[in-house]
Order: C-alpha cells, then structure tokens, then sequence
C-alpha cells in the first residue's frame, strides 16, 4: 500500500488496516512531519521570492536618471554626435530612412535626437562646452517621422532595468503640438506597440517626478537582458528629442533571482495542471 500524498486523516479513517496503535500514531506522526517540513519549505521559498521582489523593486526605484538635456548642455559632451553613444548600461544608435545614422545631442534644453551627417571640418565625438551645431543642417539633428527616425537604446553586460522614457519638442518649428505625436516601441523581447499622446504624463526631468515643465515621460517597466534593446521611432507629430531616461544596472544575482522565481511560477503553474 503507497501513503505517498495521504493526508493525515487518511490513516485514523483508516485505522482497521493496521495490526495496532503503535503502527497507527508512528505513521500518523511521520506523516504530520513531512507536511509540517513542506509546509516551512514552502513558507522558506515564499519569503525568498518576496525578498527578490522587494530586492527588485529597490533597484528599481533607485534607478539612474540620464539626463540628455545636461548632457548637451554640460562642459563634458556639450553639442556632438557619435556612431554610438555609450551611458551607464545602456549604448544607443540610430537610424533614419532605415539607415545607420548619428545620435545627436542638441544643447540649449533639447536632448537626444538624430543626425544625417557631419557638418563639414566637423568630428565624432564630445565637443566641450562649445555648443556650436555640428550636425550638415542644424534642421536635422531631431527625430523626425518624415524621415523615418529612431533611436535604439541597447542593454550592456548584465542588462539593465528600463524604467522611464522622456521626450519633449522645444526646438520644433511647425505648428504642431505634443497632442498630435505618435511613437512605435519595438524590441526583441515583445510585440511592436505604438503609444501616443494620451499614454504620456506631464513630467520635467530636472524637477523629479510629478513636476510639471516641458517633458513628457512614458513609463516602460521593463527588464532587459544584455543584449536586449528597445526602439522608439517617431511615427506622427513635431520633431522631439528624448531628455532623458530611467535605467539601473542589475547585476547576475538579480537574474539569478528572477530566474528562480520563473521556476517557482512553473512548478506551482504544473502542480495546477496536475
């Protein structure tokens, strides 16, 4: 006869199957044992879990803020393009006409946008404090959706939780207003989305979370394995640049934990099924 998965009731309903009560409360006791010790190992890997979530969640909420504004308008980077601009965890590129293009920091409160090409006797790289234009037409170092324009933000070495994008449009020229953009997000981790303009929240990067200023931030939530990368192209709307974003490097104990929570969900999702 097999007890494997009896209740302990099971052997006092029972209790004619067995030649005595001696018989009767050692295996009534073995048995309370082993759900007892299942009960606390259960009880073990939830706190394990919750204290990843929580592990997590702090990293999360202490993320880096890259502030592309300061960028431009420090002593450091200044007004510059690059073939690819590498911030913390995260390296970023860009594309247009579905071409390889610059990234492109604007100084005066603008940010990251793109570049078609050098202005000529200019070079790649941080320029200071000059704030002289280097992009061939000082028009063109945005991201346009006439001209298919997108930036793609890459995860480093361990990869890297992505948690907030911001965009604004203080050197736009036309007539539109942020009311009217539209943007696609795609990545190798989900399916293509776009947001627009109703998906964002009023919120100036320099003044925190909640201040309202001329930004616009879209919260991503995502983690990003390295490797992994996001796309934001411009689809409708003015010309924008992204002021900043969110990121905090999570290193491989973090997507240790993440993968030992995956194998609690599936455990538990197979003992459903079962």
């Amino acid at each position: 006869m097999s007890f494997r998965g009896a209740r302990p009731s099971y052997f006092i309903d029972n209790i004619h199957g067995f030649c005595c009560w001696e018989n009767v409360l050692m295996v009534y006791s073995a048995v309370s044992v082993t759900y007892l010790v299942r009960g606390l190992l259960m009880k073990l890997l939830s706190t394990t879990a919750a204290a990843a979530i929580v592990l997590l969640g702090a990293q999360a909420a202490s993320a880096a803020t890259y502030n592309f504004k300061e960028l431009a308008d420090g002593n450091v980077y200044g007004e510059s393009a690059y073939d690819s601009l590498t911030v913390g965890d995260v390296t970023v590129t860009a594309t247009k006409n579905g071409n390889e293009a610059l990234v492109y920091l604007d100084a005066d409160n603008a940010g990251m946008g793109v570049c078609g090409s050098l202005l000529s006797g200019a070079s790649l790289g941080a320029n200071g404090s000059s704030g002289a234009n280097v992009c061939s037409d000082s028009s063109d170092d945005s991201i346009q959706w006439q001209s298919d324009e997108s930036l793609t933000f890459t995860a480093n070495d361990d990869g890297f939780y992505f948690g907030s994008i911001w965009f604004n449009h203080n050197h736009d020229g036309t007539a539109l207003d942020e009311t009217d953009w539209e943007w696609e997000i795609s990545s190798d981790l989900f399916a293509t989305y776009s947001i627009y303009f109703a998906d964002l929240i009023s919120d100036d990067i320099s003044n925190g979370q909640g201040a309202s200023g001329d930004d616009w931030r879209f919260d991503l939530d995502y983690f990003l394995t390295a490797g992994s990368y996001v796309t934001f192209e411009m689809i409708a709307g003015p010309n924008a640049y992204v002021s900043g974003i969110s990121a905090v490097p999570l290193p491989a104990a973090g997507w240790l934990l993440l993968g030992g929570l995956g194998g609690l969900a599936a455990m538990k999702r197979r003992k459903k099924a079962a």
